[in-house]
């Protein structure tokens, strides 16, 4: 049976992986959650209906943090390919989980039900879906989604549901100083309390390493690099004249001026300096395995909001795995490294850089 210990031992070998005592710690915490796992089920005799049941201290949580690159996701996903319940184990991103928790708080409204209390039928939905709930990517840039986490985490908790999470920062630095964050404590308390922390913070980032710079990330923001970009686009679509194109994302028209079958092009301006959110990028994810994105500049703490949807679309076009070029003012570390959220904001130079390389291309 493959286990997480077992697969990160195989990784090491075929030379996948290259051995880190701070990450064989993680996968020995990890391997003993899933040991216990399977302890659970053979009490239940079950590996497709609900284990955790009502009796007894359920496996603790597990959250991981450390800097970017350091392979946390990596571990996560080791530990959900193997799950001991595949059925009853959902990975997710976390951005696009809160996403998908707005929707529903939106849906129970329009519906009437009564809302003093909205997150309990949704976190009961999900008690009855899965398990083991691994989050990849936590982060809080808003008080909003600050009240949200608290009483979610709690219900999720209580209907004894396992989470495993990776994040940038330790518990005690989330939210920092975010609006009214002294209301967030008592979630930071609570993931403290019930999560075993694991610091995952080796010497090596790991994306670096891997990479090999291409002309799929062009610098800096000049004449030049603008016609370089577009006549990268227009080889793309292998020469044809553009066209544009409408796409809908939850009832709203989304304008693309320039379009080839599969591949858009657009401007910074038009993604990030309107009211965009994950469910327009999700929708042009679904509509072009490839994107060009013109103009992005060096941002500063007024852009805050633009530097936000950045890391919104940036994170989206990650997770679906889009080929990715773009022009920019400056390298990937530069574009915003002072205002609020620019320590999450290198995650995102991480992932830009990582996106720019041959082996990103190979993966397309």
């Amino acid at each position: 049976m493959k286990t997480p210990l077992r697969l990160y031992s195989d990784a090491i070998k075929d030379g996948q992986v290259i051995p880190d005592p701070v990450q064989e710690h993680a996968v020995d915490i990890l391997e003993k959650l899933h040991q216990n796992l399977i302890k659970m089920a053979l009490k239940r005799k079950s590996f497709s209906h609900k284990i955790l049941g009502k009796k007894g201290q359920p496996p603790k949580s597990v959250y991981m943090f450390g800097d970017v690159g350091r392979g946390k996701s990596m571990l996560m996903d080791l530990f959900a390919s193997c799950s001991p319940l595949p059925t009853r184990t959902s990975r997710v991103h976390f951005h696009q989980f809160m996403q998908d928790i707005h929707t529903q708080l939106h849906e129970l409204r329009q519906d009437g039900a009564n809302t003093s209390d909205a997150l309990a039928p949704i976190a009961a939905k999900m008690a009855k879906e899965i398990d083991i709930l691994c989050f990849d990517e936590f982060f809080v840039t808003n008080i909003a989604d600050a009240m949200i986490l608290q009483r979610l985490l709690e219900l999720l908790l209580k209907h004894r549901i396992v989470l495993v999470a990776t994040s940038n920062r330790h518990p005690d630095a989330l939210y920092k100083n975010g609006l009214q964050r002294e209301r967030f404590m008592d979630c930071i308390e609570l993931i403290k309390e019930k999560f075993e922390i694991v610091e995952v913070n080796g010497k090596t980032d790991y994306r670096t390493t891997k990479q090999k710079e291409d002309t799929k990330y062009l610098y800096p923001l000049n004449n030049k690099n603008t016609e370089t970009l577009r006549a990268l686009f227009k080889k793309h679509i292998n020469n044809k004249t553009p066209r544009a194109k409408k796409i809908i994302a939850k009832g709203r028209e989304i304008k693309i001026a320039q379009s080839g079958k599969k591949t858009a092009y657009v401007t910074f301006d038009e993604m990030c300096r309107e009211n965009r959110g994950t469910s327009d990028f999700l929708a042009i994810t679904k509509n072009f395995d490839t994107l060009f994105l013109e103009g992005i500049p060096q941002l500063k703490d007024e852009d805050r909001n633009e530097a936000s949807r950045f890391v919104t679309l940036v994170d989206t076009l990650y997770e679906k795995k889009i080929n990715f070029y773009c022009s920019a003012a400056t390298p990937p570390d530069e574009l915003y490294v002072k205002g609020e959220g620019s320590f999450e904001f290198q995650r995102t130079a991480s992932r830009l850089k990582e996106m720019s390389s041959q082996n990103w291309q190979k993966t397309d």
